[in-house]
């Protein structure tokens, strides 16, 4: 495949280590809604709006080759100085530092599953970089319901090394 041809701009980048709080969603991906909105009014009650902490999504598994009672996602939203955990089921978690390999997304989910095979089977096989120990992850840049599918933005990333 040439360069031309290429469904999808893939960029290096090193990110430093993001503090957030995340709800951890564990079996089936037909319960991440419930989860979903969970995460949603834990946030509201800290004050951590999309418009004041970041949002990611921590990919631990892909539910298509894992069984669902195993399945795991992370809901996560980036700390400010002024948050009190005192009372949040929220538990921290480190988005840790390195190089990743990203992709801007602009319009609905259902162009994730693609660009993230494309990352994963070919960019990563034919790029000098391997993974790193950590799992793939998506920072929700603008999402619904406040904009339009079309409108979203889904920054994805893949933590990789040199090899």
């Amino acid at each position: 495949m040439n360069k031309d041809e290429m469904p999808f701009e893939v960029k290096c980048v090193a990110i430093e280590e993001i503090a957030t709080i995340a709800l951890i969603h564990q079996g089936s991906p037909s319960l991440l809604p419930q989860s979903i909105q969970q995460f949603i009014t834990h946030r509201k009650a800290l004050g951590l709006s999309p418009q004041n902490s970041r949002t990611f999504n921590i990919l631990f598994h892909d539910p298509s080759t894992t069984p669902a009672h195993l399945y795991k996602f992370g809901l996560c939203t980036s700390l400010n100085n002024m948050t009190n955990l005192s009372h949040s089921e929220l538990q921290p978690f480190s988005i840790s530092e390195g190089l990743c390999a990203t992709i801007r997304l602009i319009g609905g989910d259902s162009q994730l599953p693609s660009a993230i095979q494309y990352l994963v089977n070919t960019w990563l096989v034919e790029s000098n970089h391997e993974l790193r120990d950590f799992p793939l992850f998506l920072e929700r840049i603008k999402f619904g319901p406040d904009v339009s599918e079309d409108e979203m933005i889904t920054d994805i990333y893949l933590p990789i090394t040199q090899k």
